[in-house]
């Protein structure tokens, strides 16, 4: 990969930075759901120790790759 030389700072502040992906550890059994409601169609159920990638990080709910899950029941 070739080195991006920065001339000034206004460059550095817009220059592709790619972070880790956000992890977390289901406790216990959780539903997935299709949207973020508790009303919402339940589309998998996760167990305790699963290991989800966040996708999106909301106040009550997560967005992972199968669909959304309360934040409370991940550490």
């Amino acid at each position: 990969m070739a080195e991006e030389r920065i001339e000034n700072i206004e460059e550095l502040e817009y220059a592709d930075v790619q972070s880790e992906p956000t992890t977390a550890i289901v406790q216990a059994k959780l539903n997935v759901r299709k949207a973020p409601s508790l009303d919402a169609e339940v589309v998998k159920i996760l167990n305790g120790g699963d290991v989800v990638e966040i996708l999106e990080d909301g106040a009550e709910w997560v967005k992972i790759s199968d669909g959304y899950c309360m934040k409370k029941f991940l550490k």
